[in-house]
């Protein structure tokens, strides 16, 4: 599968977008960017208590009423962590017409990569990350706590990430974190695994592995470089921006802003 076939997929059928948070949210907006967005019948969840209101004027309906509509294609648009609980749920009632869309939203908006597997500085990288973005600082705290080093990173992890998922999403994207450090720990930088930033080294995505390799003072990180578009914040504003008003509208206490404004700075200077 590649993004060109899935394009030809949503061309050829009305789709329901499996999901609501802010991989849902961003593969709308690059079905907006690609003029595809009519194609949305409905947003899906698995749980009715999640299933009403509307995104963007489309409602959100529970997927039991509606995976077996006639004419339409299922695209699961959630993280890596749930996706095939997502998967299975389809399976045992019998539909197959579905795909996990997660990993081309970005090349549906900001176009095909322009190389792969390239070696790029990782300091280069992290200062030209926006400093008042604390999602790096969270991930060192928590690979901090990993190593026993503090003993709140973890929690400190699953109060941010909650602030974008639900929490059940939080903890297994947690539970992924933790297996990629340990990962890392025992056998080393995992080279095949590029992080995706643009041609001004905007991260697109690898949040986690970016933080690990600052951790360990990689020197250099294996990147696949997309083109620069002006398409970028309209799928990254909100999968990629905790400022430091978000954690202080959520009401984070005056101590743990400071230990993430602490943290930040260190990653900046490393």
């Amino acid at each position: 599968m590649d993004v060109w076939k899935l394009i030809e997929i949503i061309n050829n059928h009305n789709i329901i977008i499996y999901g609501t948070g802010y991989a849902a949210r961003n593969f709308y907006a690059a079905l907006q960017i690609r003029h595809l967005d009519h194609k949305v019948d409905c947003f899906a969840v698995t749980l009715h208590d999640k299933a009403e209101g509307t995104i963007n004027g489309i409602p959100i309906k529970p997927a039991e009423n509606v995976i077996h509509k006639k004419g339409t294609y299922i695209c699961i648009a959630v993280h890596e962590a749930i996706k095939n609980e997502i998967e299975s749920y389809l399976l045992e009632h019998q539909n197959h017409n579905y795909i996990w869309v997660h990993p081309y939203i970005m090349e549906l908006a900001l176009g095909v990569p322009v190389e792969y597997h390239k070696k790029i500085n990782t300091k280069k990288i992290i200062q030209h990350q926006n400093n008042h973005n604390y999602l790096f600082a969270v991930r060192y705290l928590a690979i901090e706590h990993y190593y026993k080093k503090n003993d709140f990173g973890f929690s400190l992890y699953l109060k941010a990430l909650s602030l974008q998922c639900e929490k059940e999403t939080a903890q297994k994207r947690l539970d992924r974190f933790k297996g990629l450090i340990d990962s890392w720990d025992k056998d080393g930088y995992q080279q095949e695994q590029d992080i995706w930033i643009d041609e001004t080294y905007r991260l697109v995505d690898g949040t986690h592995r970016l933080s690990l390799a600052c951790y360990h003072r990689m020197e250099e990180i294996y990147s696949t470089i997309f083109p620069y578009s002006d398409n970028y914040s309209k799928v990254m504003k909100d999968s990629h921006t905790l400022s430091m008003e978000v954690l202080m509208e959520h009401k984070f206490p005056a101590e743990e802003l400071e230990i993430l404004k602490k943290t930040q700075t260190i990653i900046q200077n490393q």
